[in-house]
């Protein structure tokens, strides 16, 4: 990954934690109701369904876990990856998440 991508892909995280921070009051209250630690974590990945209207995404907390999660409807699922290096190589976000 060269500088610029590095760059985008931090500018993507911070973007998302913060609308996770400030405007997405539903699902980050979802996540604390879920004992998701959201105290120096970072949205690496966001998706909205287009067809199902479900929010996707995977959370890094503070102790470097990745929490994926699937919101819909006031529900929520979650799921520890134990598969760091498959959702790295999917999602580069996380590999620049994980440096900060």
């Amino acid at each position: 990954m060269d500088t610029q991508d590095r760059e985008l892909y931090l500018q993507e995280v911070l973007e998302l934690t913060g609308l996770l921070n400030t405007e997405w009051v539903d699902l980050k209250k979802l996540l604390v109701e879920n004992n998701v630690n959201l105290e120096g974590a970072y949205m690496v990945v966001y998706l909205e369904g287009k067809s199902d209207g479900a929010e996707y995404g995977i959370i890094l907390t503070a102790d470097k876990k990745l929490i994926r999660f699937i919101a819909k409807e006031g529900n929520i699922t979650l799921q520890e990856l134990e598969d760091r290096t498959a959702a790295e190589a999917e999602f580069p976000t996380i590999t620049v998440a994980m440096e900060l």
